[in-house]
């Protein structure tokens, strides 16, 4: 493809979304009816009722984190996301290195809900009306549909996560309200404490992985930058917003959870119940609406998983096409469709990697287990990507912004938000050497720490492989910020740091 090919093809539809967009791309992607449906019992195996002291922490870790990306987006974003921000304060080599266990995240976000609500759907309407449909229709159909919807168009599918994001919200609350209200007097306060968890901050700890999950896509907007209005603008009011936002939806939803169950003056007790119930969400929504209950939480499940598989399916697939448009990934998906300015390729590609992932990991440990693993593998993933974009967001400013370098703002905040982070880190990979053998992980969930190794091994090979071959492809990566002019959208600057930037 010689040079005049290159600059005829198509762009991404640039201004096609403002701020609301990518409040609720971020807010949506976070799926904040599964953060909760599905994280709580995870949490409350090891956690008990201590769900809202755990969610109070993840709150704090993710804003902490929150506040240094929002710094860092104000120089450097792009649609290759964190490979772009990482790469251009840190050099390609973290960037890249880093960045890689991003794929371990997003592209397997659509796999994952995908079997929760093929799993959702099929207990459901067994239990509810006796006709039994497999998990894994379910899963395709819903990959599908997303698919079509992100191809159509970044507009339709930024409408379409507003209207399902404003719906599960309004639901789960009104839901955790007429719960709190019916506990009367037995209010659930312990809840705030590691006392109602039985092992205590060991169990708090682990609890915070799955809390931390809930908060996974605060920074979904970033791939989506070249189509935004003013991308400086509106990503660091929806990283911050959508952020804070849900943290007090968490903590409320977490809260009443407790209060609805119920029996949270024994730990253990709560702990095996609570974690151990089938469906425990369905029960609390027949508790809180009667009949109709049961089908409203079924409603919010297949409304957040939609939403937030949209918004992953968004920047994955710009990710994909921000690559390829570097030389790093097979220039085949650097292609938009000239009718609706999306990257078709990626879109259908990584559609067929969500059905391929849904089915292998669904028939082979089972929809409910397979997403837990992933959820798992997320939060490592996502962990260590925070961790470090905490690190780019001081060598950002101390080396390359040094006229605005702030303390607090590129020093305490981001050191913070590491240390935050470290503890459900270390809960996750070594969990029995930390908090006692009781917290040892067990099969499946063995299986994410290894995961993350390994895929992280194979990121440092690749990377070895395009350093020797394509040397010429992680310039690009790095230098994407000017290509993209993504630092200056809206204001006419244009970004230069990654020039700069140490390779």
């Amino acid at each position: 493809m010689d040079d005049r090919s290159k600059v005829e093809q198509p762009r991404l539809a640039q201004g096609a979304i403002g701020v609301v967009g990518q409040v609720f791309q971020s807010i949506s992607h976070m799926a904040p009816a599964a953060g909760v449906i599905f994280s709580a019992q995870y949490m409350a195996t090891k956690g008990g009722a201590s769900l809202t002291l755990a969610w109070i922490i993840a709150t704090i870790a993710c804003l902490l984190t929150a506040a240094s990306l929002k710094e860092v987006v104000r120089k450097v974003h792009g649609a290759g996301g964190y490979f772009v921000i990482i790469s251009a304060s840190l050099g390609h080599f973290v960037g890249f290195t880093t960045s890689w266990l991003w794929f371990l995240f997003e592209p397997m976000v659509p796999a994952g809900l995908g079997m929760l609500l093929g799993y959702a759907v099929s207990d459901f309407l067994f239990a509810e009306i006796g006709i039994f449909v497999p998990w894994w229709p379910v899963a395709i159909l819903m990959i599908v549909a997303l698919t079509y919807v992100s191809y159509l168009g970044i507009r339709e599918s930024s409408r379409a996560t507003v209207i399902f994001g404003s719906l599960e919200i309004a639901i789960m609350l009104l839901l955790a309200v007429v719960l709190i209200v019916k506990a009367g007097p037995r209010q659930p306060l312990s809840s705030f404490t590691p006392d109602s968890s039985p092992l205590r901050w060991g169990g708090v700890f682990f609890a915070t992985i799955y809390g931390v999950l809930g908060f996974l896509g605060f920074e979904a907007g970033i791939p989506l930058a070249e189509e935004d209005e003013n991308a400086r603008r509106s990503l660091s009011i929806a990283i911050m917003t959508s952020t804070l936002g849900m943290g007090l939806f968490y903590c409320v939803l977490g809260y009443g959870t407790v209060a609805g169950w119920g029996g949270f003056e024994n730990p253990s007790r709560f702990a095996a119940g609570f974690s151990g119930a089938v469906n425990p969400y369905f029960a609390l929504g027949r508790r809180a609406f009667g009949a109709a209950g049961p089908w409203l939480v079924l409603f919010v499940i297949a409304n957040a998983a939609i939403a937030c598989s949209i918004a992953a399916q968004n920047a994955a697939t710009r990710v994909y096409y921000s690559l390829a448009r570097a030389g790093i990934f097979p220039g085949w998906l650097n292609h938009i469709h000239p009718r609706t300015r999306t990257p078709d390729r990626a879109i259908f590609t990584q559609g067929c990697l969500s059905i391929l992932f849904t089915l292998l990991l669904g028939f082979t440990l089972g929809p409910f287990n397979g997403y837990g693993l992933l959820g798992l593998i997320y939060t490592i993933a996502l962990m260590i990507i925070y961790i470090t974009t905490n690190v780019a967001c001081f060598a950002l400013y101390f080396f390359q912004y040094r006229r605005e370098f702030r303390v607090f703002a590129h020093l305490v905040v981001p050191a913070l938000g590491t240390l935050v982070m470290l503890a459900p880190l270390a809960a996750a990979f070594i969990p029995e050497l930390l908090f006692g053998k009781e917290n040892k992980n067990v099969y499946p969930y063995t299986l994410g720490p290894r995961v993350a190794v390994v895929w992280f091994v194979i990121g440092l090979l690749f990377y070895a492989y395009l350093r020797k071959k394509r040397p010429e492809g992680l310039r690009a990566m790095t230098n994407e910020v000017g290509t993209a002019e993504a630092a200056g959208i809206g204001t006419g600057e244009v970004a230069t740091v990654s020039a700069t930037a140490p390779l």
